[in-house]
């Protein structure tokens, strides 16, 4: 879970250098936040299997809570992620739009 969170910590960092672009750069920013969105799609079998391993762990109450409470953490931040980066290509491709 840890290597899973790493990866998106650096996914945010990536789509923290793209926040802020100039008119100039939306074509290129938009193709920076799709890369990033299909990364984040194809990563989705590496959620599942984090879920599929939590789920077989044979672990003491204390240890299970804790777990559960890493991993809806876990699936917070994925969920957000991904929501960001829709809405990022959608302002972008609004601002394509108008222009």
């Amino acid at each position: 879970m840890d290597d899973f969170d790493n990866w998106m910590d650096q996914l945010d960092t990536s789509v923290g250098q793209i926040d802020e672009v100039t008119l100039a750069e939306i074509d290129s920013a938009l193709q920076s936040v799709h890369t990033l969105l299909q990364e984040h799609s194809e990563k989705q079998p590496a959620f599942n299997a984090i879920y599929e391993e939590v789920k077989k762990l044979g672990c003491s109450p204390e240890e299970v809570s804790s777990l559960n409470e890493t991993y809806s953490k876990l699936v917070t931040k994925y969920q957000v992620q991904a929501k960001l980066y829709i809405s990022s290509l959608f302002c972008f491709n609004m601002v394509l739009l108008s222009i």
